[in-house]
């Protein structure tokens, strides 16, 4: 662990959440299906050109879609949202900040050590979810596959707080990470992960 004072800092889990969101927008029947299920894009220009357009949770994951996980939130439910954030620990599960805007630099918070803990509960499957429902999140979460490596992870963004979390498979041996810097989860991204 670097910076362990840092590391049990709660911050907005920012674009991280969508992990947990994706969680629970599959259990609760908000969403049906990662790749098929389709929101579609309410004609307002956003700054980032790949979310101006129709998208699917994991198309939605993929590109960071912002306004795809607030309106899945918004389906979702402030009690059914509040009742799984409870179930699973994340972070002062607190949802008060507004049912599209809790987790972006709002009430929600979270510190690197719970982000490791949650991503090591999904990785495993003891999360309080389906396992199909587990299993296509981490599925969603792949940003890179080699031969004997898999790299799972989601960036998040906001406040001028950068997340990179998720695991690595290499071989027999996966690896939890949770990096947060003061800058972009693209520049916590780039940093080398090192175990």
């Amino acid at each position: 662990m670097y910076n362990q004072k840092r590391a049990n800092k709660r911050f907005a889990p920012q674009s991280t959440f969508k992990v947990a969101n994706a969680l629970i927008g599959l259990q609760t029947g908000a969403v049906r299906d990662d790749e098929y299920d389709i929101k579609y894009w309410d004609g307002v220009k956003r700054e980032i050109d790949n979310w101006n357009k129709d998208h699917t949770l994991g198309s939605g994951m993929r590109d960071s879609v912002v306004w795809y996980y607030q309106a899945m939130a918004r389906d979702i439910g402030e009690e059914r949202m509040s009742h799984w954030v409870k179930a699973i620990h994340y972070g002062n599960e607190d949802i008060s900040g507004g049912i599209d805007q809790f987790w972006l630099s709002s009430t929600l918070r979270i510190s690197p050590v719970e982000q490791v803990h949650f991503l090591k509960q999904l990785y495993e499957e003891s999360l309080p979810f389906d396992l199909s429902v587990m299993r296509t999140v981490k599925r969603m979460m792949i940003q890179e596959e080699e031969k004997h490596a898999t790299l799972y992870g989601k960036t998040g963004s906001g406040s001028g707080i950068g997340w990179y979390a998720g695991f690595i498979k290499h071989e027999n041996k996966t690896y939890i990470f949770s990096t947060n810097i003061e800058g972009t989860g693209l520049e916590a991204k780039k940093l080398p992960i090192v175990f």
